[in-house]
């Protein structure tokens, strides 16, 4: 029975590495589609949540942190060593809208710049005639 036990533990990777999988919404319950999801300080391995919001990750390392990205939302970072999830348990995230805000900009009413350079052709239009 020894002999075996290197043949099982190299042909399931799965008692290695954990595995997680889990659902993404907003603040109101509705589901995220195609959020990016990956592991910080792991720039080749990118996940992306399905149309209903449900995500599944092969193999999470635990000395990671997981990021959640979404066009519009706050980015959000959890250490995924804390994952210890029942089995067939999901892990539910909800992301929050971002505040996106811009500096003040003041408009002042003037003339536009085409109508000065209009104006000063016509008036010069004698001079600047080549006939």
């Amino acid at each position: 029975m020894m002999r075996w036990l290197p043949v099982v533990f190299g042909l399931c990777p799965c008692f290695l590495h954990a595995q997680l999988k889990g659902r993404i919404t907003d603040s109101s319950g509705d589901p995220l589609a195609f959020v990016s999801i990956f592991q910080d300080n792991v720039s080749h391995q990118v996940y992306v949540s399905d149309i209903e919001g449900k995500f599944y990750l092969p193999s999470i390392d635990g000395a990671h942190s997981l990021v959640f990205r979404y066009v519009g939302f706050e980015t959000l970072r959890i250490d995924s060593t804390g994952f210890h999830l029942p089995a067939g348990q999901e892990l539910l995230i909800q992301l929050q809208v971002a505040s996106n805000t811009l500096p003040e900009t003041v408009v002042h009413a003037g003339e536009n710049p085409a109508n000065t350079l209009i104006r000063r052709a016509i008036a010069h239009r004698e001079k600047n005639n080549p006939e």
